[in-house]
């Protein structure tokens, strides 16, 4: 029995064929970790082969290769795979599994026969000029078809992935995964369903607020923090870090990413001191040792694996049930290590994302919320900063705006002091908060919030023209902490207008907002328009260019919305 495709599989299938078909040669397919990507390319190399065809895959890694090679078997098991790696040169294949740095080099690539179709696995790479110069020799800005698969169409650095793949032809996130599952009886096809019961396993955050790690001064390198920086900070807490999983997920098998190998061997050791087995993989391990240490995992043998970079591409162990994300601003790589426990396994319900470093205020860091607009992040606890006078925290709903809450000792100071020279410091060894990351898959609604924390929303209704609904904290009942619903002009003439003048908790203030706006308009997926970009840029939004069209679209919603409510 030959494998079949799940129905969003061939969806996104007829939708790459309709596009080659129309002239839109060079196309991407942007699927959740989980979701089947390989099954996708070995559907269509085999497809293609069998007609007579010739194909060429690529990839950075010889795992990803293998994977392919076996999962076109399981589809056409005639069908010969040669494979043009390192040392070994199978030429003549109908499919062709090659590395990338092995075809980087044109004596190489001179051996090969162009192809008919170029498939290329984890496609965000293809912008670098040794890999789009293969793109190039094969032709596939002239007539050959291409297809890129991928988690994350998002690069850190200013190589557009929409020069090289300037269609997507098909995009499901995690939430998607989450809230979609396969119809009883039927395994092939999608229905929505609850939390839990979906293609993937859905995400739950908690976040360890530690001592000593300040984002604020770490260094920045092609667009995330500098690995140095961030590793020496890490290194003075992860015995609190370890503490912190012992209490929450010592029963869950865990994979942990660090910024450097000296934090990723500090995790394990303080791991081990608590008496818990783990392991370090790392990427000067040979590949075999790679292995080995993979199937202690998946075997139980090790409770966690700390590295550096190593399983965020490649690496399938469904029983990963907790992720610790190292600190990035790159959307692209978060959800490239969140996704290594969203993967299903029995009795397995959720997967626990045990976040060190969501609590640095620091604008830029890549947050669980960027994931989808479905995740939702209450930061008000941690946002609030120490008074140097008496210790004590203000009210959470307005934390970040000292004039509107001043501690309880009323001395005045204004944000961002602290009482341990600028670095973020809270009683105890780690406090922690729960954070709903799927609240609702039936949410119509995008909230945001603005730079200094207030919540807002953006409507579709025709009098949300220009305007913002906001739910706005009443500082005089800071005990029992009311909530103003209301709209504000983003443009022109700025004006504030109630819609309610009863106290109200936040959800009904929420709901009231969410009742005049309507539905949030509907931003369309994929690369941002190079208009967007420089209007975004306009508006003093950092480093516009690396952001695909939705988190750019919410980037201008907030500074528009910070520059009338922040004031």
């Amino acid at each position: 029995m030959t494998r079949e495709l799940r129905d969003y599989q061939s969806e996104a299938a007829d939708k790459v064929r309709t596009g080659w078909g129309s002239g839109a040669n060079r196309q991407a397919v942007v699927h959740a970790t989980g979701l089947g990507k390989t099954t996708l390319i070995a559907h269509f190399a085999a497809e293609e082969a069998a007609r007579g065809g010739e194909v060429l895959i690529l990839a950075h890694r010889s795992k990803l290769l293998r994977q392919i090679s076996a999962t076109v078997r399981e589809f056409r098991p005639d069908l010969p795979v040669g494979f043009v790696a390192g040392e070994r040169d199978q030429r003549g294949f109908p499919i062709t599994c090659a590395m990338t740095p092995t075809l980087a080099r044109p004596n190489r690539r001179a051996r090969l026969r162009r192809p008919s179709l170029v498939i290329y696995d984890e496609c965000h790479h293809a912008p670098a000029p040794s890999n789009r110069a293969i793109l190039e020799w094969a032709g596939c800005y002239e007539q050959t078809r291409a297809l890129g698969v991928t988690a994350t169409l998002v690069r850190g650095d200013r190589l557009k992935p929409s020069t090289v793949w300037p269609t997507v032809a098909d995009e499901r996130d995690i939430a998607w995964g989450c809230t979609h599952g396969a119809a009883p009886g039927d395994p092939s096809r999608s229905i929505p369903c609850e939390l839990g019961d979906g293609w993937l396993t859905p995400p739950r955050a908690r976040v360890v607020v530690v001592d000593h790690l300040d984002l604020g001064s770490a260094k920045v390198s092609r667009g995330d923090y500098q690995a140095s920086d961030v590793d020496e900070m890490i290194i003075q807490d992860v015995d609190q870090i370890a503490k912190a999983w012992v209490e929450d997920a010592s029963d869950r098998t865990t994979v942990a990413f660090w910024p450097g190998v000296s934090s990723a061997v500090a995790f394990a050791d303080a791991v081990l001191a608590l008496g818990f087995p783990a392991d370090v993989v790392l990427g000067t391990h040979s590949e075999a040792e790679q292995e080995r240490k993979y199937a202690d995992l998946d075997a139980d043998r090790i409770r966690v694996l700390s590295s550096v970079m190593v399983p965020t591409e490649g690496f399938d162990c469904a029983r990963v049930s907790c992720v610790i994300p190292r600190p990035t601003k790159l959307k692209g790589l978060l959800a490239q290590m969140i996704g290594r426990g969203t993967r299903r396994y029995p009795g397995k319900r959720d997967c626990l994302v045990l976040d060190p470093h969501g609590a640095t205020r620091v604008t830029g860091l890549a947050d669980l919320t960027d994931l989808s607009p479905m995740f939702e992040v209450d930061r008000s606890e941690l946002d609030a900063l120490p008074c140097e006078e008496c210790g004590g925290y203000r009210p959470k709903a307005v934390a970040a705006d000292p004039e509107l809450a001043p501690c309880s000792c009323e001395r005045e100071q204004g944000p961002g002091r602290d009482p341990d020279g600028g670095r973020l410091r809270l009683q105890g060894p780690a406090r922690y908060e729960d954070i709903p990351l799927l609240p609702d898959p039936r949410a119509r609604h995008r909230w945001l919030r603005s730079r200094r924390g207030v919540p807002f929303l953006i409507g579709s209704l025709p009098w949300c023209q220009n305007r913002a609904g906001i739910v706005y904290p009443d500082t005089g009942h800071a005990d029992s902490p009311t909530w103003t619903p209301g709209h504000v002009a983003v443009r022109g003439r700025t004006s504030w207008e109630r819609l309610d003048d009863a106290p109200l908790s936040f959800a009904e203030a929420q709901e009231r907002v969410q009742a005049w706006a309507g539905p949030s308009p509907r931003v369309p997926s994929g690369p941002a328009p190079e208009w967007l970009v420089g209007k975004a840029a306009t508006l003093g939004v950092e480093q516009a260019w690396r952001l695909d069209r939705r988190a750019l679209q919410d980037a201008i919603d907030i500074a528009r919305v910070s520059a009338v409510v922040d004031r």
